[in-house]
């Protein structure tokens, strides 16, 4: 096997399907089919701790991932969406507030899609439809802006709500 040096040299984005059972990507000729993907995480804004107390801030962000990776994450190429100002990380319900209007965009994009009037490449217009894909974060970040409990949670899975000492218990009932 040869090594993966970009997500594109994986299969998970090529398995992305469409609500008709079709693959998303890489799409009829037709169209544009975009996959971005999100990051978060958290920063001090004053780059160090003053008199041990510690200010969080917590930035997220899009990024293309059909740029050439080589010009990917440059800062003109990443989009911020929004900044948390802290002094400490925001709670659950600030995140979904703030995503909320991310992930409606993103659901027009997914279907129907936006038509574009005019591109540099399609003088009479466009259809575009976008995804995002993976959440590009540390463990702390991605469990935080995924909704997920923290790492010290008594819970070990996120779906079901079993605790620590219940990890035998397989039965869905209980």
């Amino acid at each position: 096997k040869m090594p993966m040096e970009d997500i594109w040299d994986g299969d998970n984005l090529w398995r992305v399907l469409c609500e008709d059972g079709s693959f998303f990507l890489p799409g009829p000729d037709s169209e544009t089919r975009l996959a971005f993907g999100l990051s978060t995480d958290s920063f001090n804004p004053f780059h160090m701790k003053i008199a041990k107390e510690s200010v969080s801030c917590m930035g997220i962000w899009l990024h293309c991932l059909n740029l050439p990776l080589n010009i990917r994450f440059r800062p003109e190429n990443v989009c911020l969406v929004g900044v948390y100002p802290g002094p400490s990380k925001p709670s659950n319900e600030q995140i979904n507030h703030s995503l909320y209007p991310l992930a409606r965009v993103f659901k027009e994009l997914w279907s129907p899609g936006v038509f574009f009037t005019k591109t540099h490449k399609f003088q009479c217009g466009r259809l575009v439809k976008a995804i995002i894909v993976p959440n590009i974060s540390d463990m702390l970040a991605l469990r935080q802006s995924g909704g997920f409990s923290a790492v010290t949670s008594t819970l070990f899975c996120t779906c079901c709500g079993l605790r620590w000492q219940d990890i035998e218990n397989i039965e869905v009932h209980t």
